[in-house]
C-alpha cells in the first residue's frame, strides 16, 4: 500500500482531515523520529491482561501499518500515527500486539523455503534498497533498506540455504484466457499495482480495485466479491457489471 493512498482517503473525509491536517507528513516525521529513537511503550496486553513493554521502531511501525490491511484496522492508522506524534503511543503498541500470529499459525519451513528460493534467491539487495527509496520517499534507511514484511530475509535465507528457484519462476504468465483480477485499494501485501502489472501479459483480463478494502477482497467486501465472481464465471467473455465495486466507500477513519 502506498501510504499516500491512505492519507488521500483520510483527506477526503472532513473529520479525518480536521483531526490530522498534516497528513502523510506526520507519518514521515514519526517514522524518522523512531529510526533515531525507538520507543518502549507500556500497555496492558489484551490477551493476557498483563502489563508489558512493546518496542516500536521505524520498521516495526511501517510493518504494523501494512499489517493493518490484513486485520481490517486500516481506519485506525492516522490516529495511531498521530498518537505516536503527540501522545503516549499506546495505540501503536496495541496494534503491534494485535498483529501477533497465534501459535502454530505459520509453517516456517514452507514459508522460508518459498521466500528464500523465489524472492531472496532471485533478488538483489542493492536493487531492493534502490527501489525502497523510490517507493518510500522521505523514509529512513531503517525502512527502505529491508524487504517489506520480511526484514531480515537476506540474512535468514543465507542460514536457511535453499537454492534459488529456476528462472522460469520469475517469468510472467502469458495468456489470452479470461481472467478476473481483484485487489483491495489499501492492500499492502498484494497491492493493486501487482494486478496492474499482471494485466500486461494477460490480454483478456479484467482488473477491479475495491475502494476502502485491504488484503483479501473476498473477506472485506464479501457480497460484492461474490457478485462479480459469479457473474464472471457465468459469462467469462463479457465485461462484469462492476456497479457494486463502484458503490464501495471508504469506512470512516477513527478520530479523537
Amino acid at each position: 500500500m502506498e501510504p499516500g493512498r491512505l492519507y488521500d482517503a483520510c483527506a477526503a473525509q472532513p473529520e479525518c482531515l480536521a483531526a490530522f491536517p498534516e497528513g502523510i507528513d506526520e507519518y514521515v516525521q514519526v517514522v524518522n523520529d523512531l529510526a533515531a529513537n525507538p520507543r518502549t511503550i507500556r500497555v496492558t496486553d489484551p490477551g493476557s491482561g498483563e502489563d508489558i513493554d512493546v518496542i516500536v521502531d521505524a520498521y516495526k511501525l511501517t510493518y504494523t501499518v501494512g499489517f493493518a490491511t490484513l486485520l481490517g484496522s486500516t481506519p485506525k492508522v492516522p490516529s495511531m500515527i498521530h498518537n505516536l506524534a503527540v501522545g503516549d503511543g499506546s495505540e501503536a503498541a496495541l496494534e503491534v500486539l494485535a498483529g501477533r500470529f497465534p501459535p502454530s499459525f505459520n509453517s516456517y519451513g514452507l514459508q522460508w523455503g518459498v521466500v528464500c528460493s523465489e524472492m531472496i534467491g532471485r533478488g538483489d539487495l542493492d536493487v531492493l534498497q534502490e527501489n525502497g527509496e523510490i517507493a518510500w520517499p522521505g523514509f529512513p534507511t531503517a525502512v527502505t533498506d529491508m524487504p517489506a514484511m520480511f526484514p531480515w530475509a537476506f540474512t535468514d535465507c543465507a542460514a536457511w540455504d535453499v537454492p534459488a528457484a529456476p528462472a522460469q519462476a520469475a517469468v510472467a504468465a502469458t495468456s489470452d484466457i479470461p481472467v478476473l483480477l481483484t485487489s483491495g485499494a489499501f492492500d499492502a501485501t498484494a497491492p493493486p499495482s501487482y494486478a496492474t502489472h499482471a494485466t500486461q501479459t494477460l490480454s483478456n483480463s479484467q482488473n477491479l480495485v475495491f475502494a476502502g478494502v485491504g488484503h483479501s477482497t473476498s473477506r472485506w467486501a464479501p457480497e460484492c466479491f461474490a457478485t462479480v465472481i459469479a457473474e464472471f464465471l457465468d459469462n467469462p467473455l463479457d465485461a462484469v457489471d462492476q456497479s457494486c465495486v463502484d458503490a464501495l466507500t471508504v469506512a470512516p477513519f477513527v478520530v479523537p
